[in-house]
Formats: C-alpha cells, structure tokens, sequence
C-alpha cells in the first residue's frame, strides 16, 4: 500500500508506502516515508517496524481483533489507521522540527450492547474528549474533557501504537 502527498512543507511530491512480511508468523508492517527532491528522486527519511501493529500478534492465525487498515495523507498530515472488532483507532503525524511527532489520537468502539465509545486525545493541547453514545436511544450518554499530563511526545521514529496510557 502506497500513499502519494505532500508531507513536509516544500513544494515536492512525498510519497508513504507500507509494506508486509507474510514469511513471518506474526506479519509485520514496515512504514516508509519518502521526501520527493527537486530532481524527481526520493530520499528515505523513516523507516519502522513498529509503527502499525502485525496482524497476528501472537503468532500466525493468532489474531487480537485489531488489524491495521490504511494511511492517508492528508493536509500534510500522516494518518495510520487500523480496525477493531467493533470500531477503529487512528493516529496522526505532522513532520515538524525534522521529525513526524504525534498530534492526535481518535477511536470509535462499540460494546456490541447498545453503546458507542468516542475518544480524541490533542497531544497539542493535552485535551482528552470522551462521549458515549446509546445508538439504541440515539442520544449522547456522557460527555467529557480533561486535561492530562502526557508523557512526552513521542516520534514516529519511536512510536509504538500501544505503549502506554497516554504515550
């Protein structure tokens, strides 16, 4: 899978591709980050392992319910998606200072029961905003903001999907 936008702020073409090893049991992601050069050539200016989850964490047809599902680009903008078993999560970059820092977090889930579960985490502002909906009732069920101290801003040269509570 391959992505094609601009990134950091020239006037270049960058492009994102995503790659897969289906030798391994676990089949692991590796994310590549390209940086178009005024000669029409790329530069690789990342690459990661683990960044996206493998689809079998545990081995092969060992599966967690999470899969990773695309990346776009978009605004200068790089966002990993991946699914849930009921709901999704996405992460965004920005390429700021030489490097791709996290900006924000956003999942959907659903308990299967009636609820939907909504979460944005700014890492700009430190502002957490959860709501849960009744998709039964159609109505909102609980809405909250909070600001949380987060543990330093991770990288995608660094970034794990699910390191810790609130990276």
């Amino acid at each position: 899978m391959s992505e094609i936008g601009k990134i950091n702020n020239d006037k270049t073409l960058d492009s994102v591709a995503v790659t897969q090893d289906t030798i391994n049991e676990k089949r692991p992601y590796r994310l590549e980050i390209f940086f178009g050069e005024d000669d029409k050539n790329k530069k690789l200016v990342l690459m990661t392992e683990k960044a996206i989850l493998p689809d079998f964490p545990g081995g092969r047809n060992v599966s967690n319910g999470e899969r990773f599902w695309e990346i776009e680009i978009i605004d200068r903008n790089l966002w990993i998606k991946h699914e849930l078993l009921r709901g999704h999560f996405e992460h965004k970059f920005q390429y700021r200072d030489g490097k791709f820092k996290l900006m924000e977090y956003n999942s959907v889930a659903s308990d299967g029961r009636g609820k939907i579960f909504y979460q944005n985490l700014d890492f700009l502002t430190g502002i957490r905003r959860t709501q849960t909906d009744s998709y039964e009732q159609d109505k909102v069920l609980k809405k909250e903001e909070e600001f949380i101290k987060i543990k330093g801003k991770p990288d995608l040269s660094n970034f794990e999907p699910e390191s810790n509570r609130f990276y």
